[in-house]
């Protein structure tokens, strides 16, 4: 996420790297002030029964955060949406969220994949076979 995290501010800065005065800068706050929200399933403790909807609530709370630190901006120095302030934020969050739900669906589909091996080791619920037996 870390890498993430920085790689969507730098978006955010480049995109806007041509726009006049504080808009770059204030566009990479915007993002990363959001990105924290996705550390935070990696620092709490969480089963892996809640990951995956752990992950998605950290995603809401980022695209929010990206949202109160746009209007923040915004109602602050409304000459920001003159410049390119919204399409850099909006690049940066984008490309977070695209990062973060592929490097999602690899972790999940890993457990997924741990779990059937565990369910094909150890035989379903309810049958009468053991591990080692075979039909």
């Amino acid at each position: 996420m870390l890498g993430l995290s920085v790689l969507g501010v730098a978006c955010a800065w480049s995109v806007n790297e041509f726009g006049a005065g504080l808009a770059p800068g204030r566009a990479a706050a915007a993002v990363g002030v959001g990105s924290v929200a996705g550390f935070a399933p990696a620092l709490l403790r969480i089963g892996a029964a809640h990951w995956g909807l752990s992950v998605v609530l950290a995603g809401v709370a980022r695209a929010l955060l990206v949202l109160l630190a746009t209007y923040s901006m915004q109602t602050n120095m409304p000459d920001l949406a003159q410049t390119g302030f919204y399409r850099g934020i909006i690049a940066g969050a984008v490309l977070i969220l695209i990062g973060e739900t592929a490097l999602s669906i690899g972790i999940l589909s890993k457990i997924e994949a741990h779990r059937a091996r565990l369910k094909h080791q150890h035989g379903t619920p309810g049958s009468t076979r053991g591990a080692g037996e075979h039909a």
